[in-house]
């Protein structure tokens, strides 16, 4: 049988479109008061109060009794999963009010010079509504040549009305020597675009073409 493609050794460059691999989704502080003394930064009495090295401190828990909804998490052994999302917690900050999580999407094209081409597909990422995504700490990367990266989500105005959002950028190079000294995500390459805020559901679009001339609308 032929070995597989390898689009760096065939002329194309592989596509990574990459939202924010660790999201940070801020969480309503209403559900457990404003306070974040060391009095709410544990679980509570007879409950678990870490999931591997992560701590998990009320109004977060596992188990019956142990959290206030929609903050139940469950623990494995590959780590903590926000229940009503399956999304992975990596960390949880009551002073924030926020938690860092995995980023279970990353949405990525290969094309070939046979013409051949694969793809991850559509991968929406959706939280419940007491989880925002951060709209100061994360971002939407795109690393290829001639690459198109769009994130779109729907958020809620000052008048509860929901509406949509998009945010796009736009990376080049020539091949994928040109950008083996690149540092900076600045186009060269890479590109990045901010994620708007209070959005509780986004995806990923993109748009990739070797050579201009293949550009279409």
């Amino acid at each position: 049988p032929s070995p597989p493609m390898d689009p760096l050794h065939t002329g194309q460059k592989l596509l990574l479109l990459v939202v924010a691999t660790l999201l940070v989704v801020q969480h309503s502080t209403i559900a457990y008061g404003s306070g974040t003394s060391g009095s709410i930064s544990m679980a509570l009495p007879g409950c678990q109060d870490k999931c591997g090295n992560m701590s998990i401190p009320y109004p977060f828990g596992t188990g019956k009794g142990c959290f206030r909804e929609p903050f139940n998490v469950t623990c494995n052994e590959t780590g903590a999963y926000l229940a009503s999302t399956e999304v992975r917690l990596l960390e949880i900050s009551l002073t924030l009010g926020e938690v860092r999580v995995q980023n279970p999407h990353i949405d990525w094209q290969c094309n070939y010079t046979n013409g051949k081409n694969s793809s991850s597909g559509l991968n929406p990422l959706t939280l419940d509504s007491f989880h925002k995504v951060s709209d100061t700490k994360n971002k939407m990367t795109s690393i290829g040549c001639a690459t198109l990266a769009m994130v779109m989500g729907r958020t809620k105005s000052k008048k509860q009305l929901e509406y949509p959002t998009a945010n796009t950028c736009f990376s080049f190079c020539i091949d994928a020597s040109s950008v083996d000294d690149v540092t900076e995500c600045s186009g060269l390459g890479c590109c990045q675009a901010p994620v708007s805020g209070n959005v509780s559901a986004f995806i990923t679009f993109r748009k990739y073409a070797y050579r201009w001339g293949s550009f279409g609308t």
